[in-house]
């Protein structure tokens, strides 16, 4: 099963205040390692006139040390349309984007684990001076079959002690921008 591919995604992230705490719950729930310690870095892409945020698209090159894994992302329109593409060279890539007229516009790198659960993958995100976070997500090419997966991934949320009041809505971009709008370091 490859848990990453499909252009439909159903994720939901929570707020959660312990990571030990987590880990714990989900070794009781057999989740099986897949990348552990990664950092991940993001960079948002978009034209200067902000056309694809403004159509609820991001384009973003996605950069994983130690696994070596570099992916290029494209989400939107609205939240739930996902596709993701292999790449070789991080460096090259930015390149690319830059001399076809996009701007760099965000970047910022959180520390992640992933694991899995059934056709779910569960992530644990630290971001430096913002929290910790657990998403619980799944893809897939079938767009008919989103609310049925909503509601085993709310249930699988839930069985992991992920609880609805702690849904986070805002993507890791909105909660670093609004924290760089109030002047908070990010560094």
């Amino acid at each position: 099963m490859n848990h990453f591919e499909g252009k439909y995604e159903v994720e939901f992230k929570y707020k959660i205040s312990s990571k030990e705490t987590a880990l714990e719950r989900l070794i009781a729930e057999n989740a099986e390692e897949f990348i552990i310690g990664n950092t991940e870095t993001d960079y948002f892409f978009d034209y200067a006139d902000n056309r694809l945020q403004r159509e609820n698209k991001s384009l973003v090159i996605r950069e994983m040390k130690p696994s070596g894994k570099i992916l290029w992302i494209v989400k939107g329109p609205g939240p739930d349309h996902c596709e993701a593409l292999d790449l070789d060279d991080c460096s090259k890539a930015l390149s690319m984007l830059e001399n076809m007229g996009f701007i760099l516009k965000d970047r910022f790198t959180k520390n992640r684990d992933i694991y899995f659960i059934d056709k779910f993958h569960i992530t644990i995100d630290d971001l430096k001076n913002v929290g910790t976070f657990a998403e619980v997500a799944t893809m897939t090419n079938d767009q008919s079959i989103l609310p049925s997966l909503a509601k085993q991934a709310q249930t699988l949320a839930t069985t992991l002690g992920f609880m609805p009041e702690n849904i986070e809505k805002r993507s890791y971009r909105e909660i670093f921008s609004t924290l760089s709008q109030q002047g908070s370091a990010l560094t």
